[in-house]
């Protein structure tokens, strides 16, 4: 979880795809209370909102695939945990931490990709993968915005089920 959390924070694919933190400076020069200068870095495009849509630029690709990578490394360890060495609290406790890291990432992408649920709740939004992938692995068509949503919030028993595991190893009283 740590090396998925790092690779998060800290992955660069270029000097102006800084990992998470130039999805957050996109989006904060996209709410248009933030003011993109000469282009440095590409930002100018990002603030007429046309960056994450443009495939022809590469931060468009690294919005995708870097978000999906983390995606993909939650299901691993939730898929595997089981089979690490430790207690079941401790086991509970990683795969907990991987379904809120996923349903985080979901939640970002689809409100990156899609207006919000209250717009069109059954536009279509992003994939949902909740296995680990190969390079055999088929794509998987974009699922509506509802069930992006109840993949990242309460309707979904996921949720429950992550609060359940972090709350056995910090003994948080979740309401």
């Amino acid at each position: 979880m740590n090396g998925t959390l790092r690779y998060l924070m800290e992955t660069a694919t270029s000097q102006d795809n800084p990992g998470y933190g130039s999805i957050m400076l996109s989006q904060e020069v996209m709410a248009s209370d933030a003011i993109a200068r000469d282009g440095v870095y590409g930002y100018l495009a990002t603030y007429g909102f046309t960056d994450p849509f443009d495939n022809t630029t590469r931060r468009a690709l690294f919005y995708w695939t870097f978000q999906y990578k983390v995606i993909d490394n939650c299901n691993g360890i939730i898929a595997n945990v089981d089979k690490a060495e430790g207690t079941d609290t401790e086991k509970r406790y990683l795969k907990g931490q991987a379904l809120a890291l996923r349903a985080f990432v979901y939640l970002n992408l689809v409100r990156q990709y899609q207006f919000t649920f209250a717009k069109d709740a059954n536009a279509k939004g992003v994939p949902i993968y909740t296995a680990p992938t190969t390079p055999s692995s088929q794509p998987k068509k974009r699922a509506s915005v509802t069930e992006v949503y109840n993949r990242c919030w309460q309707i979904s028993a996921k949720p429950r089920r992550c609060y359940r595991a972090l709350n056995a190893r910090l003994k948080i009283a979740w309401t």
